[in-house]
């Protein structure tokens, strides 16, 4: 999924065979070769309940609110995203646009009360509901 830093901008969602193109390849399409892109971890694997959720971001110095939210929803309260970002799922798990919606665009509070009075009315998926315990979890054991 394609967020881009402006609000004005649709999301956009995007399907690649990883047997076709490389990781590199699908970073270098949508930012440019020249591009300086960052990696960041949103959710880590984990083998019993769900591929990990990978963000590469851009270099441009633009606040992105709407990934920002979606990583306070994950329990990531202090990182802040800039300029385009591209959420990636490995394995055979798709990442949706109606999967992460209410989280981006809406609340990063995904209590079904809350979503439901901003207008969203999908309950969000089991492993975001999951990933603010999951992460805050991960830094305690570290």
């Amino acid at each position: 999924v394609l967020v881009p830093c402006s609000d004005s901008k649709d999301l956009q969602e995007k399907y690649f065979d990883n047997d076709a193109q490389s990781e590199e390849e699908i970073v270098e399409e949508f930012f440019g070769a020249e591009s300086i892109v960052k990696l960041t971890l949103l959710l880590r694997p984990s083998a019993e309940r769900t591929p990990g959720i990978y963000v590469y971001s851009s270099s441009i110095p633009t606040p992105n609110i709407r990934a920002t939210r979606l990583a306070m929803s994950c329990g990531l309260l202090s990182l802040r995203f800039k300029g385009d970002v591209l959420l990636f799922r490995h394995f055979s798990e798709s990442l949706s646009i109606s999967n992460i919606h209410g989280a981006l665009t809406l609340s990063p509070d995904l209590r079904e009360t809350i979503q439901s009075k901003m207008g969203n009315n999908q309950p969000s998926p089991f492993w975001l509901r999951g990933a603010c315990q999951q992460n805050y979890h991960d830094n305690i054991a570290r």
